[in-house]
C-alpha cells in the first residue's frame, strides 16, 4: 500500500509539471505497471468525432483503433463497458490481433478496464504481460485498477485540451484501510466465501429438479455428479467460515445504475426450485410502480437480500410461506423492502444480539441448522451503510420480518409499469381456500396496476363465473383445459397459475393463454395479461452481435415485441413480409454499414414502398453511432442514436 501512494505522488507531480501529452501518456502506463506488477500499460482515450481509440504514444507504436471495424476484445469493452480479465488472451474467441494487439506483442495476460466519467465513457486502461512474464492477473489488481483510475481519467482531461479537469480523488471504503496482509486476506475470504453458499444451495435445488424432468441416464449421470459438486461446495464454504468466524471483513461500495425491477426479481427467483423442493410457498412482490432506473450499492443490496431470503429459507419448515417484498414510497424516495416467514421465529432474549457477529455459531440453533451468524451481521451492517436500519419483528413459532426502509437516487422517475387505463376489467380468481397465500399476492399486483378491489370476485369452478367476467386467474387444481379454451374463444383473457414447479405442458394451453408459477415473478404477465394496449414491434437490423445484444439487453423490459435481422437484405424482407401480413413493424433499430445491403439502401426501398402503398411509415432509428453526412441519407432517419450506446437513447427512441 505505502509504495502504491509513493507511485500516486509521482505520478502527479509528473503530470502537474509536463505540458507534453506524451510524458503525461507514460506517466499513467508507467503508474499501471507500478500497481499491478505488470510488464506492460496503455492509456486509449476516445475520440468520438473520429469514432476511434487513441493513444499519445511516439510514431513508432501504433496510436488508433478504428472502432468501426466492430472486432475484437477492445471493441467489445466500448461497447459493453464491462471490465475484464483474460489470462489466455489469443485464446478467446474474439481476440483479434490487430485491434487487441497492435504492438505484435506474445501477449498471454491482459487486463481490462473501461474509463467512466458520470455518463461518459472517456477511454480504456489496458494492462498486460507477455509469455516471459509469469503473472496471471486477478480479481484483486482489478480492483487495484478501479482504485486509480480516477488519476487516469484526470491525466486523459489533460492530453485532451481544453477540457476541464476532474479533481482527483480515489473512493475506497473506510473498512478497507489497511491492517495486517493477514487480517485483510481472511476476511476477504470470508466476505467472499459467504456469498458462495447461497448460489451454490440454489445450484443443488434446480439440479435437483432437472435430473427429475430429464429421461437420458447419460445426461442424468452429468446432473448427479454436478449436484455432488454444488453439495461440496456448500460443505467447504461452511467449513472455511468456521475457520475464520473470529475476523470481521470488508467490502468495496458498488454504487451502480440498474434496472430496478429486473435487479430484485432475478435475486428472487434464484429461490424458486429450492422453495418448490421444500413445499414453502413463496411470495414475490416487487411494486409496479417502482421507477424504471435507479442507483444503489448493487454489491450490498444484493448481498442483503440473498441474505434475508436465505435464512428465511433456513429457519422455515415445509408447507409454512416466505414472502419477499419491496415497495416503493414516492413521497420520500425511499424503497421499503422486507422478508417475511411463518418459521421458528426468534426467542425475544436473542432478538438484541441477532444482529452481531457469530451470534447464531454460540448458539444450539448452529447445530440444528447450520450456519455461522454472519449474514445477519453483515447485512445490518451494509443496511446502515446505505441509509437505513434493518428491523426485526418476530414471534416464537409465528415467523419473522425482517425489514429496512432506504433512500433512492433515482436515474428515470418512469413508474415500470404505466397504470392501466381501461376501468372495464373484471376479475375471477378461479381458486380453492389452500390457495389464498398466492391469491393475494396476484390480487395486490392487479390493483396496484390500477384494477378496483371490488372487480376482483373468487368462484370456485370456471363454470362458475358470470357473463360480466372479462379476466380469469384460475389455479392449476381448478383447471379444465378445454373449458379455458372455449372462454377464450368468446374474448376472455385467461391466466393459469402453475402449482406444482414446471408441471404444466405449455403445448396444452390455448397460445393465447398465460402461464406463471406460483413460487416465481408474476408482474411482467400480469401486467400483460391485464393490458390490452399493442405492444410496439421493433426490428434490430445488425451484424454485429454485441450491438444486437446491446439493444436487446436495454429494451427486453420494456413494452415491446422485438425481432432481429442480420443483414440489410433480410431486414428488408422481414419489413415487406410484416407490412403484407397487417402486422407491420413500428420502430426499426439499423445500423448502415452491413453486408449484403447497408442500412440507407433498405431505407430508400422501405420509403419507396410505404409511398407506393400509402402505409403508416415506420420510424427508423440509426444505430451506426456516425452522424449522418448526406443531407437525402439523413431524411431516411427519424433519430440517430450515438455509440457507445445510452440505455436513455434507446429507450427514448422507442416511445419517439
Amino acid at each position: 500500500m505505502r509504495h502504491i501512494a509513493k507511485d500516486i505522488d509521482k505520478f502527479l507531480q509528473q503530470i502537474q509539471s509536463s505540458k507534453q501529452n506524451s510524458v503525461i501518456n507514460l506517466a499513467a502506463e508507467e503508474l499501471v505497471k507500478s500497481v499491478l506488477d505488470a510488464e506492460f500499460a496503455s492509456i486509449w482515450y476516445y475520440d468520438e468525432d473520429r469514432f476511434v481509440l487513441f493513444r499519445e504514444r511516439d510514431e513508432v507504436f501504433a496510436k488508433e483503433i478504428f472502432l468501426n471495424l466492430k472486432k475484437g476484445i477492445m471493441y467489445k469493452c466500448f461497447m459493453n463497458k464491462e471490465a475484464k480479465l483474460y489470462n489466455y488472451l489469443a485464446s478467446d474467441k474474439d481476440y483479434v490481433a490487430s485491434v487487441d494487439n497492435p504492438d505484435n506483442i506474445k501477449i498471454k495476460s491482459k487486463i481490462m478496464l473501461p474509463l467512466i466519467d458520470g455518463e461518459n465513457f472517456i477511454g480504456i486502461v489496458t494492462a498486460y504481460n507477455s509469455i516471459k512474464h509469469n503473472k496471471k492477473f486477478l480479481k484483486n489488481d482489478m480492483q487495484m485498477l478501479q482504485n486509480i483510475s480516477s488519476y487516469i481519467i484526470n491525466a486523459i482531461y489533460k492530453m485532451k485540451k481544453p477540457m476541464c479537469h476532474i479533481e482527483n480523488k480515489v473512493i475506497v471504503d473506510e473498512t478497507q484501510e489497511v491492517k495486517s496482509s493477514d487480517d485483510d486476506t481472511l476476511t476477504f475470504v470470508s466476505n467472499f466465501v459467504h456469498d458462495i453458499r447461497t448460489p451454490a444451495n440454489s445450484l443443488y435445488g434446480f439440479l435437483d429438479l432437472l435430473e427429475s424432468q430429464i429421461e437420458d441416464e447419460r445426461l442424468k449421470g452429468y446432473i448427479i455428479n454436478a449436484k455432488e459438486s454444488a453439495n461440496f461446495i456448500n460443505e467447504l464454504t461452511t467449513s472455511v467460515l468456521n475457520m475464520v468466524s473470529s475476523h470481521k471483513e470488508s467490502v468495496v461500495s458498488e454504487i451502480k445504475e440498474i434496472d430496478s425491477m429486473r435487479f430484485f426479481s432475478s435475486i428472487a427467483e434464484s429461490f424458486a426450485s429450492n422453495m418448490n423442493s421444500k413445499n414453502i410457498y413463496f411470495n414475490i412482490y416487487i411494486d409496479p410502480m417502482l421507477p424504471k432506473s435507479i442507483k444503489i450499492d448493487t454489491l450490498k443490496m444484493k448481498r442483503v437480500v440473498l441474505n434475508l431470503i436465505s435464512n428465511a429459507y433456513k429457519f422455515t419448515p415445509k408447507y409454512k410461506s416466505i414472502e419477499f417484498c419491496v415497495k416503493y414510497i414516492p413521497k420520500t424516495n425511499k424503497i421499503y423492502l422486507y422478508v417475511k416467514d411463518t418459521g421458528i421465529g426468534i426467542p425475544k432474549n436473542k432478538q438484541e444480539t441477532i444482529f452481531e457477529a457469530f451470534k447464531q455459531a454460540q448458539d444450539t440453533t448452529a447445530l440444528d441448522y447450520g450456519g455461522t451468524g454472519l449474514g445477519l451481521f453483515i447485512s445490518a451492517k451494509y443496511v446502515t451503510q446505505m441509509g437505513g436500519e434493518l428491523s426485526l419483528v418476530s414471534e416464537v413459532d409465528v415467523g419473522s420480518t425482517f425489514s429496512f426502509e432506504i433512500p433512492l437516487e433515482i436515474v428515470d422517475e418512469t413508474p415500470f409499469y404505466i397504470p392501466i387505463e381501461e376501468k372495464n376489467i373484471k376479475i375471477a380468481m378461479v381458486m380453492q381456500h389452500s390457495n389464498g397465500f398466492c391469491a393475494n399476492n396476484i390480487a395486490r399486483h392487479i390493483v396496484r396496476m390500477g384494477v378496483e378491489k371490488t372487480d376482483i370476485k373468487v368462484f370456485e369452478s370456471l363454470r362458475d363465473i358470470d357473463n360480466t367476467i372479462t379476466h380469469i386467474v384460475v389455479f392449476q387444481n381448478k383447471l379444465d383445459i378445454a373449458f379455458s379454451k372455449k372462454l377464450i374463444q368468446k374474448g376472455i383473457r385467461v391466466i393459469v397459475v402453475e402449482e406444482e414447479f414446471l408441471s404444466i405442458d405449455r403445448a396444452t394451453l390455448h397460445q393465447e393463454c398465460e402461464l406463471i408459477s406460483q413460487y416465481g415473478f408474476i408482474t411482467n404477465k400480469i401486467y400483460k395479461f391485464l393490458n390490452d394496449v399493442k405492444q410496439p414491434k421493433v426490428l434490430i437490423v445488425d451484424d454485429d452481435e454485441v450491438s444486437v445484444i446491446l439493444i436487446q439487453t436495454i429494451l427486453e423490459n420494456e413494452f415491446c415485441t422485438i425481432d432481429v435481422a442480420r443483414n440489410g437484405k433480410e431486414a428488408l424482407g422481414m419489413i415487406i413480409d410484416a407490412y403484407e401480413d397487417k402486422e407491420p413493424f413500428d420502430k426499426v433499430y439499423i445500423d448502415n454499414n452491413m453486408p449484403i445491403m447497408n442500412g440507407v439502401d433498405v431505407l430508400r426501398e422501405i420509403r419507396r414502398y410505404e409511398e407506393q402503398n400509402n402505409l403508416k411509415p415506420l420510424i427508423a432509428i440509426s444505430t451506426s453511432g456516425e452522424k449522418c453526412k448526406d443531407d437525402d441519407d439523413c431524411r431516411l432517419y427519424d433519430i440517430e442514436v450515438m455509440k457507445p450506446f445510452k440505455k436513455e437513447q434507446i429507450v427514448e427512441a422507442l416511445y419517439y
